[in-house]
């Protein structure tokens, strides 16, 4: 028999997965969300596209909301994917997860703190009226919060890469390519189907 291993405080586990909710794979969002429930993390981070194919409030509990309930409102965060904004810009999902939208007024951005870890989550998608490139206001919104934070590390989300050699995606985000990016330890991402480190 194996002790479990006593983690110090100072450690978070958290998931962080996107473009799931998809019904044509149900079966694998099923074997997915009962990955996460197994591992019993911290939080739940969710790397956009949860509501395929168009984030509709008649698609959201089947696709997302009853895989992930356990973990709803408090300990899932969501960067918003281009398909969960083609249904009013993503209000259904805005809905739901009331826990994140308190962070940050509601904004489709926005940041907050687990034990030694700082995650800003942006949105990289085309409707954000404060803009996805360089110098947007949510650019600048960015950069002030990096520049008061004290984190040991900081990871930044958000659903479209801005590098990706995947054939349907190459070259990336570019818009997303921000100098501010240089002052985090980390991107996540998702919207290319397959995994990626660069």
């Amino acid at each position: 028999t194996c002790a479990a291993a006593v983690l110090p405080d100072n450690i978070i586990e958290f998931a962080a997965f996107g473009d799931s909710g998809e019904a044509a794979t149900l079966a694998n969002t099923m074997a997915v969300a009962a990955l996460v429930k197994s591992l019993a993390p911290d939080f739940v981070l969710h790397l956009g596209d949860a509501n395929y194919p168009s984030g509709s409030p008649t698609t959201l509990h089947d696709n997302f909301t009853k895989h992930y309930s356990g973990f709803i409102p408090d300990n899932l965060y969501l960067a918003f994917g281009n398909h969960d904004l083609d249904s009013d810009n993503g209000q259904a999902l805005i809905d739901l997860l009331t826990a994140q939208g308190a962070l940050n007024l509601n904004k489709r951005y926005y940041h907050f703190m687990k034990g030694p870890v700082e995650l800003f989550v942006l949105n990289s998608g085309p409707y954000e009226p404060d803009g996805i490139t360089a110098g947007s206001l949510q650019d600048l919104w960015l950069q002030s919060v990096l520049a008061v934070s004290s984190a040991e590390w900081k990871v930044a989300v958000f659903h479209k890469s801005p590098w990706s050699s995947d054939s349907a995606h190459t070259p990336g985000e570019v818009g997303m390519r921000w100098p501010s990016l240089d002052g985090v330890d980390l991107i996540l991402s998702g919207h290319g189907h397959n995994y990626e480190r660069l």
